[in-house]
Formats: structure tokens, C-alpha cells, sequence
């Protein structure tokens, strides 16, 4: 796949199931308060962080670049991310980033990202990928089962907006139970 016509190896954007909450309200508030270039989504598992991010991408309608971490070992992370840029080494990397810098802005989740503050290496690797981002005013959304590890936060505070997954409110969880009640109708009169 291509992106702002470069040649790259993204993930899929995960397909957003037909019964779920659009969540506008939320996702409005959410942006409204996020006035940085990195929205991190942190939270307990299956709390609906990943979808909650696809339904962020949906209302953006942003050029999107998707990266799934998902049950990749630490010791692969800066592989997954080089390998994802089709980039040789951090240097490559950052020169596509340049490359994606345009009039459209662009929007990288990257989904499930590791518990940072545990390898050095991997640290830096990950400010300079951030820093690249932010220089090339490109928008980020992180989801993850950790908050932002210090040794990241601190560096990036000025452009991170950090927030807990947001659960379901009340007129959220209607749109579900009332998209069942729909399509049971549809069906029964089909």
C-alpha cells in the first residue's frame, strides 16, 4: 500500500463491528481537549481502547497510517516500526517521515504499543519516532494497557495529551442496544 506515495507495509485498519456506538459525543469532548499532536489512550484490557481509536480515524477522515503492536515482543518493536516505513535504519525512518509532511495532515495509531521505560534503546528509538512525528505535524493516537512510561512523557509533554479509555455512556450504550433492536426489526420483516 502506498501512503502520500510512499511505498508502505501498514497494518489494516481494523473493521468496526455493526453494532457498536458511533461515540461522536465522546470523540468531540475527547478532541476538544486533545489540542496536542499525540493523543494517548491508555486503560485496562479489552476496555475498547483499539476501537475507540478506529472510530477517532472515522470521524478525522485523516490519511491514515495503522500499526498493530499487538503481541509483538520489546525486542521486535523498533523492527515492527522500521519494517512498517519500509526504513533500513532510524535516519531512513525519519526521512520518510519528512516525506509525509504535506498540506493534508496525517494521522499514525499506533495500536497496543508496549510498557516503555524498560530498554534504553528502545526509549530513544521511540522519542525520535515521536519527535519526527511531531516535526512533521503528523497527528498520533497510541492505545495501550499502560499510561506513557516517564522517560517518554517527559521529553513529549508539550504535545501529549494523555487520557484513560473513556467508557460508554448511557446514550452510547442506547445506539448499541437500539441497533440490535433494528436489525432484529429489519429482519423479521424482510
Amino acid at each position: 500500500p502506498s501512503f502520500n506515495n510512499l511505498i508502505l507495509l501498514k497494518d489494516s485498519i481494523p473493521i468496526v463491528p455493526s453494532h457498536i456506538s458511533k461515540r461522536e459525543e465522546t470523540i468531540k469532548e475527547l478532541l476538544h481537549s486533545c489540542n496536542k499532536n499525540w493523543l494517548a489512550i491508555y486503560g485496562l484490557y479489552d476496555t475498547g481502547k483499539t476501537q475507540l481509536a478506529i472510530l477517532i480515524h472515522h470521524f478525522l477522515k485523516l490519511e491514515t497510517f495503522w500499526i498493530s503492536c499487538k503481541d509483538i515482543d520489546r525486542q521486535v518493536f523498533i523492527q515492527k516500526i522500521l519494517g512498517s516505513f519500509d526504513a533500513v535504519d532510524e535516519f531512513d525512518l525519519l526521512s520518510k517521515l519528512s516525506q509525509l509532511k504535506g498540506d493534508q495532515k496525517k494521522l499514525i495509531v499506533l495500536d497496543d504499543l508496549i510498557d516503555f521505560g524498560q530498554n534504553e534503546k528502545i526509549d530513544t528509538f521511540f522519542n525520535n519516532f515521536i519527535r519526527g512525528c511531531i516535526d512533521n505535524n503528523i497527528f498520533i493516537i497510541s492505545t495501550s494497557n499502560y499510561k506513557i512510561h516517564n522517560n517518554i512523557k517527559t521529553i513529549h509533554n508539550d504535545f501529549i495529551y494523555e487520557r484513560e479509555v473513556i467508557l460508554l455512556s448511557e446514550q452510547e450504550t442506547l445506539e448499541i442496544i437500539e441497533s440490535y433492536f433494528i436489525l432484529k426489526s429489519f429482519v423479521k420483516y424482510k
